[in-house]
């Protein structure tokens, strides 16, 4: 490896939707032309990549991730159906070429990935359903609804968030990103679902969060107690605040 370099290994599906939703951002509200060139280099070295690989996220030993699989010859999940349709549309966005575009297309005329979206989010059994997978639903949906043009593909799309909806309305905001997929669904819709239990929730959203954790560790002189300080990241709230000010949903005065 090249000195000073360090390696993500076995990368998953989940940074692949946090790459190109974060450069996508990135790109459209913040770069100056140079630095939306590098962003739209790196996006497309990087799902360039992925395609020649036949839609999987390959490792440096030849072999496919254990979360990379979004490959149309293999059994996958329907979010990453969803997640490879947002990232290749972001790609043609960016870089504006037309292999991406081809790609797009492909998995949706032969492979149907269109349809297969459509169940990304879990509705029952209730034990199956993971609220962390709605974050990468979220990014994806968020892009492809304002970047698709096809009134077809629009409201497959559409249907998703409607889907994601019938669950995200009933969250209780005590998982941190309850908050950012009211605004989410807001922005894209155009629906008033702010009501006054939401705004409260909004404006609740906490920052920082630093406590005190005991950690139990057999060893074989027993269990050893460890007590440690734990921080949490305030990324969310932060992105869940901008998201609403940039859309006119969060009052500056809260």
């Amino acid at each position: 490896s090249l000195p000073g370099y360090r390696w993500m290994g076995d990368l998953s599906s989940d940074k692949f939707t946090s790459l190109f939703y974060s450069l996508g951002i990135y790109w459209e509200l913040c770069a100056d032309a140079a630095h939306r060139q590098r962003a739209a280099d790196l996006l497309d070295r990087f799902v360039g990549r992925v395609i020649d690989d036949h839609f999987r996220l390959v490792d440096l030993d030849g072999k496919m991730t254990l979360w990379g699989n979004f490959c149309p010859d293999l059994p996958h999940q329907p979010l990453n159906s969803l997640e490879m349709l947002a990232g290749l549309k972001v790609c043609h966005r960016l870089s504006g070429k037309a292999r991406f575009d081809q790609a797009y297309h492909l998995l949706i005329d032969r492979y149907h990935y269109d349809d297969h979206q459509l169940e990304s989010k879990v509705i029952w059994p209730q034990e199956w359903r993971n609220r962390w997978d709605d974050n990468h639903a979220a990014k994806s949906l968020f892009m492809l609804l304002r970047y698709e043009e096809d009134r077809s593909l629009l409201l497959k799309y559409r249907m998703n968030l409607n889907r994601h909806w019938h669950v995200w309305r009933t969250h209780d905001f005590s998982f941190e990103c309850d908050a950012l997929y009211v605004l989410l669904y807001q922005a894209l819709t155009g629906e008033n679902v702010l009501t006054p239990e939401r705004i409260q929730a909004v404006k609740d959203l906490w920052g920082f969060e630093r406590r005190e954790s005991e950690f139990r560790i057999p060893s074989t002189q027993g269990v050893r107690r460890v007590r440690a300080m734990e921080q949490k990241s305030n990324c969310t709230l932060i992105q869940t605040y901008w998201f609403g000010r940039y859309y006119g949903l969060i009052d500056p005065s809260w």
